[in-house]
């Protein structure tokens, strides 16, 4: 498990943060598909949905955002 210790003031806190704050997730290897142009699935620490975009660089689904932005809700009847 990798963790990232912060630094206030010298002091360092008592719950450090994982690497998801700064965008690197770490996947469930044997969970992620592979959707026709990157490897999908979702982050060990935070449970976000993750894609790979480099050899062991995996970043937040931007794919997956931007098509849940621009889906449109169902009118109010």
């Amino acid at each position: 498990m990798l963790l990232l210790p912060i630094k206030f003031g010298g002091k360092q806190p008592t719950r450090p943060i994982t690497l998801c704050v700064l965008n690197k997730h770490e996947p469930d290897r044997r969970a992620a598909k592979w959707d026709g142009t990157h490897y999908v699935g979702h982050c060990l620490k935070c449970g976000r949905r993750i894609r790979r975009k480099a050899h062991k660089d995996w970043r937040r689904d931007w794919l997956w955002a931007r098509n849940a932005r621009n889906t449109k809700r169902p009118a109010a009847s």
